[in-house]
């Protein structure tokens, strides 16, 4: 059996195709939430990123506690740097533009880390919005 689908991110038809027999699931239920396997994989990737991110805010936090030992603010930084381009780029792909990238990102992270997740949302609404 075929199920129709709208996907929830970009919005494009597609088909998930299921065994007559299963009834694991009531297919009215996850209907909303299916979306096709590009947006899958984005959302996954995205995933992935922020929670490097957010593992790197949290070495930042310990570091300007006492408790990084062996970590500076500068590797930190370098980090930071690092997993940021791969967000930026990650979502610039995605929603089809051009690379936009600002050092400021990396600057607010290095400023507020504990609100890293809300910087990675503001960038990607911004991004999304051009």
């Amino acid at each position: 059996m075929n199920i129709e689908y709208q996907c929830k991110l970009c919005g494009r038809k597609g088909a998930v195709e299921v065994d007559d027999g299963v009834e694991l699931f009531t297919i009215a239920e996850w209907k909303p939430i299916l979306c096709c396997n590009r947006c899958a994989d984005f959302l996954e990737s995205k995933r992935n990123l922020e929670d490097k991110i957010k593992k790197v805010a949290i070495v930042l936090n310990l570091v300007r506690r006492g408790f990084g030992g062996k970590y500076s603010e500068s590797a930190i930084r370098e980090k930071f740097d690092f997993h940021a381009r791969k967000f930026a780029a990650l979502v610039c792909h995605h929603f089809h533009k051009s690379m936009v990238w600002d050092d400021e990102f990396v600057n607010l992270l290095m400023d507020k880390p504990e609100n890293s997740h809300r910087i990675c949302a503001h960038y990607l609404r911004g991004i999304r919005a051009l």
